[in-house]
């Protein structure tokens, strides 16, 4: 936070409730951080831009980091995915890890800020338990599994209704860690109910979870159970988002809430636009270098990019050939 109202992508608005940030304090810490890292200027100020340089930078690789460890070491192509960039800081970095990784775009939610808190309240409620039996695959395992699921899934169903959740609206879903006699990993093998029936076709669902995740399965092979697992997860309303009035490319002017001089992390300065996404609509394009603000977060989109606002309300943002 305090690299990035240094270099101005910060604090050119208040934040949420009207929290104001004071540059002052920011340039004294970083100039501080930067002397003892041996960074030299004529002035604090000089020496507070380099640090919040370098701080960006270290934060950014960090970033592309861990993009390369869900993606690339996976064997994927982040270039044929769209980034989701949420949390208050993801927006303000969305551009720059564009730009490092080479991506397709980026998708910008309404309200990046609350995207985990809305997630959990759209999630629904979730119970989940678990026994473990350590026992190979037999008709005795299947009567014990078929007992424990029965009353193991009531009473999670009575739960969830005690939470408030009506007994039409749960799912359970149960599911089997298994692995092979004498193996020293197991594989979640889910079920299709909680019958003998259901229970019956475990050790063909395993043997094929076990193909398709290392390529080979052994049918002559005794399969044993580890631990049953049951999860009820109880629905909740779907999120229902009012519609929005469309614009033309340009932004109304009211929009427009300040023009500010910044300092592009890695860049150079620049005299940029920042936007109120709250009067934004649908169809309106917004050019880098510009910023997004909004209640709960801040979208820096560089030089060479465009964000749309798309009729869902979310951000697309993407580099320009």
């Amino acid at each position: 936070t305090d690299a990035h109202v240094v270099l101005g992508t910060l604090g050119s608005v208040p934040l949420a409730s009207g929290l104001e940030l004071d540059r002052s304090l920011a340039v004294a810490a970083l100039a501080a951080l930067g002397g003892r890292t041996g960074l030299t200027g004529p002035d604090a100020e000089s020496v507070a831009r380099q640090a919040a340089h370098s701080v960006v930078a270290i934060s950014v690789a960090h970033m592309v980091r861990a993009l390369r460890t869900v993606s690339i070491e996976r064997g994927l192509d982040p270039r044929e995915f769209t980034l989701v960039p949420f949390g208050g800081a993801g927006p303000l970095h969305v551009g720059l890890l564009l730009r490092h990784m080479r991506l397709r775009d980026a998708l910008v939610p309404q309200r990046p800020g609350l995207f985990s808190a809305e997630g959990l309240l759209a999630a629904g409620l979730r119970l989940d338990d678990a026994q473990t039996v350590l026992r190979t695959y037999s008709t005795g395992l299947v009567d014990l599994a078929a007992g424990w699921f029965g009353e193991r899934g009531d009473a999670l169903v009575a739960q969830l209704v005690s939470d408030g959740v009506s007994a039409d609206a749960v799912t359970i879903r149960p599911m089997a860690d298994c692995r092979y006699l004498g193996q020293g990993y197991e594989l979640p093998v889910e079920l299709p109910g909680v019958t003998a029936a259901d229970l019956e076709q475990l050790p063909a669902l395993f043997h094929a979870l076990h193909h398709e995740r290392y390529g080979h399965f052994s049918p002559s092979e005794e399969v044993e159970v580890v631990t049953l697992r049951l999860a009820a997860v109880g629905g909740v309303a779907a999120v229902v988002e009012l519609p929005r009035v469309g614009g033309g490319e340009v932004p109304d002017r009211a929009a427009l809430l300040a023009e500010r001089e910044i300092t592009v992390p890695g860049g150079t300065e620049a005299t940029v636009p920042v936007w109120d996404r709250e009067r934004l609509v649908p169809g309106n394009v917004v050019d880098g270098p510009a910023l997004i603000h909004q209640m709960d977060a801040t979208t820096l989109v560089l030089d060479r990019q465009r964000a749309t606002v798309l009729s869902s309300g979310d951000l697309r943002v993407e580099e320009l050939s």
